[in-house]
């Protein structure tokens, strides 16, 4: 796809600023309430919090915001989680609003993010579950594939489908069972299998072959069982912090073993999901762990009982998936990338990948942690860039 340039102002930041948050907002269940402190500093406050209600209108978001003066004590971590991206957006970008400007480019910034936005449709998995799927470049060319990390929004990873899409055809997906109606979704396929059953659908829709596959975090995990399953279909793999599981053969993080027993927890059964959801995901100091400008993306599988008790089964079975005969039959050629300073999927499960592999390229950063290889900064964009050349 043909981008065409973007138009940097004032309110096409704060259309972007907006649309990041869309994903969460349109989850939460009943009017989310947003603390937006100090838009003095900006432009007119109601102007401000009408223009963002016109953009989400605009955007077919359902929710209806309430706007508050005082922080509510039993404001959500998700309604925080908007309120404080928002604000971050407001201030890094030092955006200064202009209500004459700001109506007369509106409806452009906002047709230049649907024009420069991925192709999107929704196709069937092979159980029948539907599967929101997203592509970006030109079709002829060599494809990539980008395996998310289970239950994340595609905005975590956009700016790496925006880059590559400069060069190759991209292509992505939602995990299954929580990007749709969650709540009519409660029996379905969980299983590992059933996930790289999802890419395989993906593959043979988009009619892909010779295709890499770029795995991150735990979409590592089903990158390897794909290529596990049918070596041929693949050209190569890059695997960027992968949370894996070794049968006790290398180290994991406290935050891996306390997500674990996490989407143990919350996978039991809808009940026990419902009372975790009550007891954890509506505090506030969940987010203290997590950057501001990704808080809303990460916590979003959690945002009702329902999506929380779907992905636990999802990721846990991920997290718990002993990769140990799967890595004996993976012969193409493969990246694998980690950090000394992730401290959330512990680099040795990268290390012992790598020694298991005999065509892997190995690289550990001396610097990054976990998240940020999901905003593609230049230095792992160089890294892949030489890899696939």
């Amino acid at each position: 796809m043909i981008q065409e340039p973007r138009v940097d102002s004032a309110t096409a930041h704060f259309v972007e600023a907006v649309i990041s948050v869309k994903p969460i907002l349109d989850a939460i269940v009943g009017t989310p309430r947003l603390h937006l402190s100090d838009l003095e500093k900006y432009g007119n406050p109601e102007m401000i919090q009408q223009s963002l209600i016109k953009v989400l209108h605009l955007l077919n978001c359902q929710a209806e915001i309430e706007f508050v003066n005082q922080v509510p004590n039993d404001i959500t971590s998700f309604e925080q989680s908007v309120s404080n991206k928002l604000l971050d957006d407001f201030e890094k970008k030092q955006l200064e609003f202009n209500k004459n400007v700001f109506e007369s480019e509106l409806q452009a910034a906002i047709d230049q993010q649907f024009s420069t936005s991925l192709n999107t449709e929704v196709i069937e998995a092979p159980d029948g579950m539907p599967l929101q799927i997203y592509t970006n470049g030109v079709k002829a060319r060599q494809a990539i594939v980008i395996v998310p990390p289970c239950g994340m929004p595609k905005e975590l990873y956009l700016n790496w489908m925006e880059f590559l899409s400069e060069d190759f055809f991209v292509a992505s997906w939602d995990s299954r069972a929580l990007f749709i109606d969650t709540e009519s979704v409660s029996d379905f396929s969980h299983s590992v299998d059933a996930q790289v059953d999802d890419l395989f659908a993906i593959i043979k829709h988009l009619k892909l072959s010779n295709v890499h596959l770029l795995g991150l975090c735990g979409g590592v995990v089903i990158s390897l069982k794909a290529v596990a399953k049918n070596q041929e279909m693949f050209h190569s793999l890059s695997l960027w912090h992968g949370d894996l599981d070794f049968g006790g053969k290398s180290e994991k993080t406290m935050h891996q073993k306390n997500t674990q027993l996490l989407m143990k927890m919350g996978g039991e059964s809808e009940n026990s999901a419902e009372m975790m959801h009550k007891q954890l995901m509506s505090k506030t100091n969940v987010l203290a762990a997590l950057p501001v400008h990704l808080a809303h993306l990460v916590i979003y599988p959690y945002t009702t009982p329902r999506m929380f008790y779907n992905y636990s089964r999802l990721n846990g079975e991920i997290m718990n998936e002993d990769l140990s005969e799967v890595v004996k039959r993976i012969e193409v050629p493969t990246l694998i990338v980690t950090s000394k300073e992730d401290e959330t999927a512990h680099p040795d499960g990268s290390y012992y990948l790598n020694s298991c592999l005999i065509n892997s390229t190995f690289i550990d950063e001396d610097k990054g942690v976990h998240t940020d290889v999901f905003s593609a900064p230049e230095n792992l964009k160089e890294r892949l860039m030489t890899f696939l050349k």
